[in-house]
């Protein structure tokens, strides 16, 4: 049996630490926190792999959520 692992995201904010959670979730925090004055840099992770991945913070916050990576749907793809 193949059970579905919730995609989770963690960003990592140079001061305030280490806030994991789904990705709609996350994206819209880092929107937040990129608009704020002298933000320091951010680098957010996939931890199903720990990879940076890169999320394109362009137009609303609806379009920002579209655009995120999708789970992949074949675990083994997972593990690519």
């Amino acid at each position: 049996m193949i059970h579905s692992v919730p995609q989770v995201f963690t960003p990592s904010w140079a001061t305030n630490g280490w806030f994991p959670g789904p990705p709609a979730e996350v994206a819209l925090a880092v929107l937040k926190g990129v608009q704020e004055p002298a933000t320091k840099p951010i680098v957010i992770f996939d931890d199903a792999n720990g990879r940076p991945i890169d999320l394109d913070l362009r137009g609303t916050e609806r379009d920002i959520v579209a655009r995120l990576p999708q789970p992949a749907s074949n675990p083994k793809q997972a593990c690519r």
